[in-house]
């Protein structure tokens, strides 16, 4: 049987522009090994999670979902890595009514697509985030809400 671990959590949710920033991370003593960043509207949700260990990214999740007047539409990407190399990426994607449960209940019957390799993970497109307090997402509000005007 396998002892359950207890993770240092760091989690929060950020207001601006009308959207909200949600973050989570876990630490296993100074070990990362989960985060997730997620920017959600009214009308929607992207977000993405990171799995490492022992320093490594072992998993990336993204999921992006929206609807527009009577639709909602979830899209779905899995990303695996050895050594900060892409070694299997698979997507699948569902749009139609009855809300977001509803479709994301149809997405999970879909078979996944496999997609060709690409780029080696880039860490340092999310190693700023690794530290990140509830204060300094307050402080630097453009990084997160972008001004699209």
């Amino acid at each position: 049987m396998m002892d359950a671990k207890e993770y240092n959590i760091t989690e929060f949710d950020v207001d601006g522009n009308g959207e909200i920033v949600r973050y989570k991370r876990a630490m296993d003593g100074d070990h990362l090994r989960f985060m997730s960043l997620a920017y959600c509207s009214d009308h929607g949700c992207d977000k993405t999670s990171y799995y490492f260990w022992d320093e490594q990214l072992l998993f990336e999740y993204q999921e992006n979902s929206h609807w527009v007047g009577n639709t909602d539409k979830v899209y779905e990407r899995r990303n695996y890595y050895y050594d900060l190399e892409q070694i299997r990426s698979i997507e699948r994607e569902m749009s139609g009514g009855g809300g977001y449960d509803k479709v994301k209940k149809q997405l999970a019957a879909k078979a996944q697509t496999t997609l060709p390799l690409g780029q080696p993970f880039d860490m340092d497109e999310i190693i700023i985030y690794f530290d990140i307090s509830q204060e300094q997402v307050h402080r630097n509000t453009a990084i997160f809400f972008p001004d699209n005007n």
